[in-house]
């Protein structure tokens, strides 16, 4: 039990964990961007007339080209999560935008 309430009450440098926001943001940032740069948006969201469903999921429709609009919050919310800005705010963004383009 010592064992137990040691390892719980352990301290850690918040460091890494920061690090690792920022290159997860910066990450994303790029790879958004990178979508916009080669016209995937175009591409491969909004001239394809055949869309696949997920089961459970048939409901989901494509936006039209309001995806650009989805792709700007994405980038957005990325964006501020690599800055930490309003950081639980935007990581909920991000994830909401991002899975619904994925």
């Amino acid at each position: 039990m010592n064992t137990i309430n040691r390892y719980i009450n352990k301290t850690t440098e918040a460091a890494p964990l920061a690090a690792f926001r920022v290159f997860f943001g910066l990450l994303m940032c790029i790879s958004l961007l990178r979508f916009a740069a080669y016209d995937w948006i175009d591409k491969l969201y909004i001239k394809p007339s055949f869309h696949f469903k997920y089961y459970g999921f048939e409901w989901v429709q494509d936006l039209g080209y309001a995806t650009y609009g989805l792709f700007a919050i994405s980038f957005i919310s990325a964006f501020a999560v690599m800055l930490g800005y309003r950081y639980r705010l935007a990581i909920v963004v991000f994830f909401i935008s991002f899975t619904y383009i994925e």
